[in-house]
């Protein structure tokens, strides 16, 4: 009689979430550099927010191992969510920095470096809210809409990852049982 060996199916790789978490933060930068550019040319779109949520999850991807749970789904979101915000608000300072530099006869980086700019900044915030609060808005319902088809599938995908076992071990396929009859039939 012979043994069939036992058949094990691979285990999926873990997840490291705080690589794919560090890894997914450096889209910070590029988002916000990329909607500053479309900010100067008076365009809110939800193609910089489409573009962040896909870099996002896709650098999570590259530093998680491939894996991406409820916690990276959820970091991902976050992290998506920081970038647009952090990118509206460098919009607004990339439209009154110029004017500040120009007032005061400075060089960007040493407006932005000036205490002085965020007084003002904060001032000018204030007193123009309601002109701020509609692009704002623009932003926020475009930004969903751009990023939410990405960050859904994120979710989605995460229902498909199954468990591993609570020992680590992958479960393995029993081997199939020995006929009794088989020497009888020679």
């Amino acid at each position: 009689m012979s043994q069939t060996p036992e058949v094990t199916t691979p285990s999926q790789p873990t997840e490291n979430v705080p690589r794919g978490t560090l890894m997914a933060l450096l889209i910070i930068p590029a988002g916000i550099i990329a909607w500053v550019i479309l900010w100067q040319f008076g365009l809110v779109a939800s193609i910089v927010a489409f573009g962040v949520a896909i870099g996002a999850l896709w650098l999570y991807r590259f530093g998680s191992g491939g894996r991406v749970s409820r916690t990276g789904a959820i970091r991902v979101t976050i992290i998506t969510i920081v970038t647009l915000l952090l990118s509206f608000l460098a919009g607004l300072v990339a439209d009154v920095v110029p004017m500040y530099a120009n007032q005061r006869n400075l060089d960007v980086v040493t407006a932005l470096t000036s205490g002085e700019f965020w007084s003002f900044f904060n001032h000018a915030l204030a007193n123009n809210i309601g002109n701020v609060a509609v692009p704002l808005l623009l932003a926020l319902v475009f930004g969903a809409l751009g990023c939410f088809s990405v960050l859904r599938t994120a979710f989605v995908q995460t229902r498909a990852v199954t468990m591993p076992p609570v020992d680590g071990t992958a479960p393995s396929i029993p081997a199939p049982e020995a006929d009794p009859n088989a020497d009888k039939r020679d």
